[in-house]
């Protein structure tokens, strides 16, 4: 990997879900680390992207009800 990109990659959920697919393929122990961080990454762009949708429609809705 290049040095770039094998200093981000720890903080992507990319390599997230690659580290539980290596644990369950080499029958290693679950490590919670990586589950912690897929569900930080859930609750983030998940709420990211709810208040873009309430900014994007929230006009959207005041203009159609009148």
């Amino acid at each position: 990997m290049p040095e770039t990109v094998a200093a981000i990659s720890p903080y992507l959920p990319t390599r997230r879900f690659a580290e539980l697919g290596w644990t369950a393929a080499l029958d290693r122990p679950i490590a919670l680390e990586h589950w912690v961080w897929i569900m930080g990454f859930t609750l983030v762009f998940g709420a990211l992207s709810l208040w873009g949708y309430r900014r994007d429609e929230g006009p959207r809705l005041a203009a159609c009800s009148l």
